[in-house]
């Protein structure tokens, strides 16, 4: 007598001999010894060495699921086909319609059936973690730049937290296996007209930023007042037109002087620049010479 069991760890199926009916024994006797016999099958894994019934009680208990694989391709374009929403269907199998507003923390991808799922946790390059609306559970994405123009590709998914159990985890296991394994045979033959639209194999930060803008930080209100913009008093326009006026009633040397002094003080006291302070005195004493000799020629007259 032979029983056969898959293993649930490694998928290997074994094959234990149980033995059969003695001749001369009675047939009581005989299937006591067989059911014993087969209580006691084989509970070792000929393949991985994993005991039977440990390892389907590991494995029902799994919480995380891990696949990995190695994409001889540059992480840039690994990364441009991974977030261009027309390949999923190439190789995830579901179609994802859109990513609303951007690839960002808290944006959304919005399947074709099912409810979305937010972005968790996004590192432009380096890691996409996205959380199903409906079921809780997480699947994460991680892109390692392997050297070599080659780039190793992590898949998790978790199920802590969520309404979602492993029923199956060996035919799970293979799921993700698949799902690794399409992502790798997709980007390697699409990889060619990806690495067209760009100049070089890995994208610059320039293109990142555009690809994938980064939320705007709100800027806070100033406290400060803003300042008054300058506009010239009428406390030089005043002294001018009143020494004008009195001008010809004053002496020429207290007249000279006190014009572009009076200026001086009333610019000065508008924080105007010393070039432009010393440069107004210097115009206004010619000006005002001009005027005072014009005054003294007309009064000889």
């Amino acid at each position: 007598m032979s029983e056969s069991w898959k293993c649930p760890k490694c998928g290997y199926i074994n094959t234990g001999n149980v033995g059969g009916m003695s001749f001369g024994s009675s047939f009581a006797s005989d299937m006591a010894r067989m059911t014993e016999a087969a209580e006691n099958a084989q509970k070792i894994c000929a393949s991985c060495g994993a005991d039977r019934t440990s390892a389907s009680q590991q494995l029902r208990e799994t919480k995380n699921l891990q696949a990995k694989t190695t994409i001889q391709q540059p992480r840039g374009v690994v990364w441009k086909i991974f977030t261009n929403p027309k390949t999923w269907e190439k190789w995830w199998g579901g179609v994802l319609q859109k990513v609303d507003p951007n690839w960002q923390e808290n944006g959304y991808l919005i399947w074709e059936k099912g409810s979305p799922s937010r972005i968790a946790e996004f590192v432009p390059l380096e890691r996409v973690m996205f959380i199903s609306q409906s079921s809780g559970m997480k699947t994460t994405f991680t892109f390692i730049d392997t050297g070599n123009a080659s780039t190793l590709v992590v898949y998790k998914e978790d199920y802590s937290g969520s309404t979602l159990s492993v029923a199956n985890p060996s035919a799970k296991q293979a799921q993700c296996d698949s799902t690794v394994a399409d992502l790798k045979r997709y980007a390697e033959s699409a990889a060619g007209q990806v690495a067209s639209e760009f100049s070089q194999a890995e994208a610059s930060s320039q293109e990142l930023e555009t690809a994938f803008p980064m939320p705007e930080k709100p800027v806070p209100p100033s406290t400060e007042t803003p300042a008054k913009p300058y506009v010239p008093g009428m406390g030089a326009a005043i002294i001018v037109v009143v020494l004008s006026i009195l001008g010809p009633f004053l002496f020429c040397v207290p007249y000279l002087v006190a014009v572009p002094l009076c200026l001086f003080v009333v610019f000065k006291a508008e924080k105007r620049s010393p070039k432009i302070v010393a440069l107004t005195g210097i115009v206004v004493s010619i000006l005002l010479l001009i005027v005072i000799g014009v005054i003294v020629l007309l009064q000889q007259q």
